[in-house]
C-alpha cells in the first residue's frame, strides 16, 4: 500500500484528529480520539476518549497529533490510516 494511495482518499472519507497513545506494533498505531459530552442537566462538559487502531504509513510516533480516516479494514481491528502528521509530541509528556 502506497502513501499516495491512502492521501488521494482522506478527502472523501472520515477524518478524525487523534492523539498517538502507543506504537509498539510493526504496522499499526493506538489512536486515541477525545470528544467533549456535556451533561444534559447538569452542563457538566467531561472529556470521552475511544482508542482505535490505525495503519501507520508516515512513522507515527507516541505522542504525535494526527489525522486519521476510515480506510476499508486492513485487518480485523485495524479501520484507519493515518493521513498526517499534525504537531510533534511535547518534551517530557511523550511516554507516559
Amino acid at each position: 500500500m502506497k502513501k499516495d494511495e491512502f492521501s488521494d482518499k482522506s478527502e472523501k472519507k472520515n477524518n478524525e484528529i487523534g492523539v498517538v497513545v502507543s506504537a509498539k506494533m510493526s504496522r499499526a498505531v493506538v489512536v486515541a480520539l477525545p470528544r467533549l459530552k456535556i451533561h444534559p442537566l447538569y452542563k457538566k462538559s467531561t472529556t470521552r476518549t475511544k482508542k482505535i487502531k490505525a495503519l501507520n504509513e508516515v512513522g507515527a510516533i507516541v505522542g504525535q497529533r494526527v489525522m486519521v480516516f476510515e480506510t476499508k479494514p486492513v485487518s480485523k481491528e485495524i479501520h484507519y490510516a493515518i493521513s498526517s502528521i499534525i504537531a510533534e509530541p511535547i518534551k517530557g509528556k511523550a511516554g507516559k
